[in-house]
């Protein structure tokens, strides 16, 4: 059946069915990332709740971390991922009014993972990009932060530099001489699949999931100067704790009445 829905020969179907049978040593505690259990020799099993219930991608991104022979893959598919985001946030900015510039190597600094230019204004913005996975571990969550403050401070570093040197910064952007002077140079780390737990402290650049960027750039759409307010005022949160009010829940048991602080939500028809 792998062979015919994968389209792949018989080879690679056993490899492939190897790599997701349960061994110890490669999943540790962690049966998910490997949920076919040899039960006899040929013969494998899978708890579908192991499989339904957990995150595909997630464990994947472990697999590749631990299993010997596919950790010389890790940082492949890592790469892919990145070019697969910046490809896509790139379709948002139409050639006609943006001026839009990939992987950005700023010698002796840093790399700007994607560089965004508004022909009606001069502005400029430098998008640090992190795909994250959503962790199920204390470890795994302060790694996704540990990532973000690098995304952090990638994106102060290509800023900073591209203030200091317009002229780089249009030479890369392969603009003409009728083009508009740069205005402004701002950054923004951009994340996808999961966001910072709050621990990061005061940040020296807006921090936004991909799919809220999305949002606010529809309602500022085309103005990069539109979208770059919202993602320092962040109206969006602002909109979303509105909905949300202080209530108390309480619970009887055994006779005591008990009271604790909760929050409301309200449901939009």
């Amino acid at each position: 059946m792998i062979q015919d829905v994968a389209g792949i020969g018989a080879g690679a179907a056993s490899e492939l069915l190897w790599w997701y049978t349960f061994d110890p040593k490669v999943s540790e505690p962690s049966v998910p990332i490997q949920p076919l259990i040899e039960i006899l020799p040929g013969n494998l099993a899978v708890a579908m709740n192991l499989v339904s219930h957990n995150n595909v991608e997630r464990n994947l991104q472990k697999l590749l971390n631990r299993h010997p022979n596919l950790r010389p893959f890790y940082e492949n598919v890592k790469n892919v991922k990145e070019k697969i985001a910046l490809a896509h946030l790139s379709s948002l900015f139409p050639f006609v009014s943006f001026a839009v510039k990939p992987t950005v190597i700023i010698k002796g600094v840093t790399d700007a993972d994607l560089l965004v230019y508004d022909r009606a204004s001069g502005f400029v913005l430098v998008i640090q990009h992190k795909w994250l996975i959503a962790p199920e571990t204390v470890s795994e969550s302060s790694s996704n932060d540990e990532q973000l403050s690098e995304g952090v401070r990638q994106a102060v570093a290509a800023r900073d530099a591209f203030r200091k040197d317009h002229a780089l910064l249009r030479r890369v952007l392969e603009l003409k001489d009728d083009d508009l002077p740069i205005d402004r140079v701002e950054a923004v780390v951009i994340c996808r699949g999961a966001e910072q737990t709050g621990f990061l402290g005061e940040l020296a650049v807006p921090l936004a999931l991909e799919r809220a960027f999305e949002e606010l750039w529809e309602q500022s759409s085309p103005s990069l100067s539109k979208v770059w307010e919202k993602l320092s005022s962040r109206p969006d949160h602002a909109q979303a704790a509105s909905r949300y009010g202080d209530t108390a829940a309480r619970l009887t048991v055994g006779g005591l009445k008990f009271s604790f602080p909760a929050l409301s939500l309200e449901v939009q028809p």
